[in-house]
């Protein structure tokens, strides 16, 4: 069964239109499902989980329509991850879920490969976990400390992203908001440890822990990145000066920052990262919370995806 999860207010509202032109599609082709419109993120976690945990259905198929931040609260919704197959129609701004999965834009076209795929022909990915002192949060593309996760902070409630969103140019919020922060945030201090590696962090400016290989609108952080390999690959920036920085976003933007100094790329299964002092911190675009300390694993093969 085919349970469609539909944030309407995603996208700034495009997602109203783009589920129209879906349950035509379905109507056409006499597709058995059942559909939720959400009401925030609570709700979707909610949904998801009771969803999870059908019984007499071994071949549940949840399907979001909306962006990134709807994806990963489906993925802290789901108790039970054996029987749920995911797949994920994109109406956001950023849409890194998608990219990641190697899947189009078009949501006709994402419908039809999603309604093609028999359990068989699904594949698995990993999943990443973040855990702090008094919770955990898993995460499809995703998690940060820094400046990315101060900028996903302020785009989730940014009056431009919705412009922005309307005229189709959601995903440069990211940019703008990236080089306006770089220059007002503070350094961050502290040590991580790489499966068991010790890095001491002077000066960081950001630390990523990806699943897939681009966040932040299609900013390729890891391009080495794959879902697949049972690791995460960590992109971190520190001992940089700023300015320095902001004329490296180029060839960051470009993924050719893997020989810069003071940008570091590593593949890892576990990540421990202590600062001197909090900063914010991000799954998947949505705030975590200001943390000092957190711990980053790989799940391999956690989720099936239709896509």
């Amino acid at each position: 069964m085919y349970y469609f999860l539909v944030n309407l207010t995603g996208g700034s509202g495009k997602t109203k239109a783009v589920w129209q032109r879906l349950t035509r599609v379905l109507e056409e082709r006499d597709v058995s499902y059942k559909a939720f419109k959400t009401r925030g993120d609570e709700h979707v976690r909610e949904l998801a989980g009771k969803i999870s945990q059908i019984a007499d259905d071994d071949d549940i198929r949840v399907i979001v329509v909306g962006g990134d931040g709807t994806v990963n609260n489906v993925l802290n919704g789901i108790s039970n991850f054996d029987n749920v197959s995911l797949g994920v129609i994109p109406t956001g701004s950023g849409n890194d879920f998608v990219r990641g999965l190697g899947a189009g834009k078009d949501p006709v076209a994402a419908l039809e490969t999603i309604l093609l795929r028999t359990r068989e022909q699904t594949r698995m990915i990993d999943l990443g976990k973040i855990s702090w002192e008094h919770g955990e949060r898993i995460f499809g593309i995703s998690a940060g400390a820094g400046l990315d996760a101060l900028v996903c902070k302020q785009a989730l409630t940014s009056k431009l992203k919705n412009i922005l969103n309307k005229i189709g140019m959601g995903q440069s919020i990211y940019s703008i908001l990236t080089v306006k922060n770089l220059f007002t945030m503070k350094y961050i201090r502290g040590a991580a440890v790489y499966d068991g590696d010790q890095l001491t962090l002077d000066k960081m400016i950001f630390m990523a822990a990806m699943n897939f290989s681009c966040e932040g609108g299609g900013v390729p952080m890891a391009p080495g990145a794959r879902a697949d390999d049972g690791e995460m690959s960590v992109c971190c920036a520190a001992g940089v000066p700023k300015i320095r920085t902001f004329f490296c976003f180029p060839k960051l933007l470009a993924a050719k920052h893997e020989n810069i100094k003071g940008f570091i790329l590593k593949n890892c299964r576990y990540l421990e990262i202590n600062l001197d002092e909090p900063a914010v911190v991000h799954a998947d675009g949505e705030y975590v919370g200001d943390l000092s300390h957190m711990t980053v694993e790989c799940m391999p093969g956690k989720l099936r995806c239709l896509q």
